[in-house]
């Protein structure tokens, strides 16, 4: 029986498949695009492995409200001392982002990352414990140097960086993927496997930048009006007064860079629970956020995003298997409908 080798390639983007679509025919893999839900890596990685949704993962992107505190005085995220205080503190081993000093207390981080190591994974779920799995550097030597012994699970991570910080349009970016491929093919031919690769999202390409500060329109935030927690693509608010409420959503929904998710598209993605924001306001693929709660710099550089709409062809993932798997271009469904069959 043949082994099974599941490949993992963070942030390969479908709208630039030209740059992998033949080693996949040459493979007689089907490619197929893939759309992911909203959230970062942690959502979708829970969602592409687990099947979970928010709703069931029990967070969305990697931070939440702590609704039981409250705070006093804070200094805004846009502060150049906020910025400074927070760089100094995380050298010390105090990781608190870019939040607002003086709410730092009013958020935690609870995101989950599955494929951050077999460990990770395997608290997760039992579907890989007799798994070999290898990410990253371990990745590139496993291809190089080692033949299939069993059910291998190979992690690569470089590519969303190189997104990220090059542009998927870049020498850089374009080499890479291709040198990746070309690594895996002369894997694939050297074992007999079967094969299904998969991402998790794609990739904008340079992005415009989007200043988005509540307390020049709304004033202060506060216990008693509303909270906010804002990141490259995801604006999360909870209000405490309906007048308020109204006011802010009003104010988001005339702005064009984006859009406030709704009652149907939260159902639909699994984003109900109030926790997770009473407003949720998401980035399309042309724009990120800058600064936020992660932080801002005089020498930031963004060439490409991933976590706005999973309605733009730009940030849709791919997957590649083998006809017989069935259809699937809905991250929704990639894992009962997909994955759940090719681990058995």
């Amino acid at each position: 029986m043949k082994k099974k080798l599941l490949v993992f390639i963070d942030a390969l983007p479908y709208d630039h498949k030209y740059l992998f679509e033949k080693v996949i025919s040459d493979w007689n893999l089907d490619l197929r695009p893939l759309k992911p839900g909203y959230g970062y890596s942690s959502n979708q990685h829970n969602l592409l492995l687990r099947g979970l949704l928010p709703d069931e993962a029990d967070f969305f992107t990697d931070y939440t409200v702590i609704s039981k505190n409250s705070f006093s005085r804070y200094l805004k995220h846009t502060n150049w001392f906020t910025y400074l205080f927070r760089k100094i503190q995380s050298k010390f081993g105090v990781n608190r982002a870019n939040i607002p000093l003086g709410m730092g207390h009013m958020f935690k981080k609870i995101g989950i990352y599955p494929l951050s190591s077999k460990i990770m994974l395997d608290s997760l779920t039992n579907d890989f414990h007799h798994w070999e799995f290898y990410a990253d550097k371990d990745a590139f030597e496993h291809l190089k140097t080692a033949w299939i012994t069993s059910n291998t699970m190979l992690v690569f991570n470089h590519v969303d960086h190189l997104g990220h910080y090059k542009g998927v349009d870049s020498k850089e970016y374009k080499s890479s993927v291709q040198k990746l491929f070309d690594e895996i093919d002369k894997y694939v031919k050297k074992n007999d496997v079967e094969l299904l690769l998969f991402s998790d999202h794609g990739m904008s390409l340079k992005p415009s930048k989007v200043r988005l500060v509540l307390e020049e329109t709304f004033g202060k935030q506060s216990n008693s009006g509303y909270k906010y927690f804002i990141d490259s693509t995801t604006l999360k608010v909870w209000v405490n007064d309906n007048r308020l409420k109204t006011k802010i959503m009003h104010y988001l929904k005339e702005r064009v860079e984006g859009s406030v998710l709704d009652e149907i598209e939260r159902e639909a993605y699994g984003i109900i629970n109030n926790d997770f924001g009473d407003i949720i306001f998401v980035l399309g693929n042309d724009y990120y956020f800058e600064p936020h709660y992660f932080g801002f710099g005089i020498k930031s550089k963004t060439l490409g995003m991933h976590g706005n709409s999973p309605h733009d062809i730009g940030q849709w993932g791919v997957w590649a298997g083998d006809h017989e798997l069935g259809e699937c271009n809905d991250a929704r469904y990639f894992f009962k409908d997909i994955l759940s069959k090719f681990i058995k």
